[in-house]
């Protein structure tokens, strides 16, 4: 087992080269949670953010480039989809992204999650 540091983790939902769903790993509220291992079983969650408020928590630069990690991701493990985990550590101006995993078949919740694929499964996102 090796410890990549990071500062913040995300999870990119990645469907036929186009970013669907992009949130960052949380902790739970109230719930011990783990400082380095941010799974849901160590007390930490995904938000997905609104930008509906005009704001954007996660930065627009950031943005842009977790999703074209995310997209290559999946495309080198010849998916159509799926949901990459990226751990990310600022330097300076920049940021050093680590893809962690590809999910193939990501768990969806109920809401934000199930319902952003079925849109784009439909072909209406």
């Amino acid at each position: 087992l090796k410890i990549i540091p990071n500062e913040r983790e995300f999870r990119v939902h990645s469907f036929r080269g186009r970013s669907i769903l992009l949130g960052e790993r949380v902790p739970k509220p109230g719930v011990p949670h783990h400082p380095i291992i941010r799974t849901m079983g160590r007390g930490w969650d995904i938000s997905y953010p609104s930008m509906a408020s005009g704001r954007d928590p996660i930065g627009s630069p950031l943005r842009q480039k977790l999703r074209e990690v995310a997209h290559k991701a999946v495309a080198a493990v010849g998916l159509d989809f799926g949901a990459v985990d990226i751990g990310a550590t600022m330097l300076g101006a920049g940021v050093d992204l680590t893809v962690f995993e590809v999910n193939s078949a990501p768990g969806l919740d109920p809401g934000a999650e199930l319902d952003v694929y079925v849109s784009a499964i439909q072909g209406t996102v």
